[in-house]
Order: structure tokens, then C-alpha cells, then sequence
């Protein structure tokens, strides 16, 4: 009786850790987008999916445009630094003094099972 009451407990153990494993993944796009009056340089590092390393562009984003710059699938509200080894964004030289990887400086939008998430840079970027 012992030897089922254990073999429950472990089946009950097991089930439980297996549960926590599989969380829901969503098709998510990340975009910059330039609010300000002149050209935005985007320098991205991004997280390879299969761990394996990093991968690193250099965009210019011209004033009042937006610009795709990653395409992956990540669990809802995963931090951006999950997603981007770093982000930095200069504008005529001058780095940006908002944190480019602060999930509150990205804005959220759900379209279906797809979330959006854009950083808004404005002025107040460059201050």
C-alpha cells in the first residue's frame, strides 16, 4: 500500500513540474518607431531562439517612420532583455537616456493571439 501511495505522489509530483514547463507562447513583433524630427540610428542584438548566440544590425529609422526589428515567439510580458541582448538607439551622435530594454518604455497591443510591442522614441529620448 506504501509503495502505491508513493508511486501517486511521484505521478502527482511529476504532472505538477510538467505543467509549469509548458507555458503558452504568442507570435510577437517588436517595432521602433521615430517621433522625432530628424533620423534615429537602432542598434539591435538579438537572442537567437535555439540559445546558440547572438546576431547584430544597424538600422536608421527617418523621422515619423517605424521599423520591424524583430519577429519571434515569446511567452505574454516576457521581458524585452529575453528577447534582445541590447538595444541602443542614437540620434546625431547622442546616445539615448531612456532604458531601451524597460518593458515599460515599450508599448503592448493584442491583435488575435499576436501581441505588438513598438518603442515610441520621442525628444524626451535625448534629453
Amino acid at each position: 500500500m506504501k509503495f502505491q501511495n508513493t508511486l501517486i505522489l511521484v505521478f502527482i509530483l511529476i504532472v505538477s513540474c510538467k505543467k509549469d514547463e509548458t507555458k503558452s507562447t504568442f507570435e510577437s513583433s517588436y517595432f521602433v518607431k521615430n517621433l522625432t524630427s530628424s533620423s534615429i540610428e537602432v542598434h539591435t542584438s538579438l537572442h537567437n531562439q535555439d540559445g546558440s548566440g547572438s546576431a547584430s544590425t544597424i538600422n536608421f529609422i527617418s523621422s515619423g517612420n517605424s521599423l520591424n526589428i524583430r519577429n519571434t515567439k515569446v511567452e505574454e510580458n516576457a521581458a524585452i532583455s529575453k528577447v534582445f541582448h541590447d538595444v541602443r538607439i542614437f540620434q546625431s551622435g547622442t546616445a539615448c537616456t531612456k532604458d531601451e530594454l524597460s518593458n515599460a518604455n515599450w508599448g503592448k497591443e493584442k491583435s488575435g493571439e499576436k501581441f505588438e510591442y513598438t518603442l515610441a522614441v520621442d525628444t524626451t529620448f535625448f534629453e
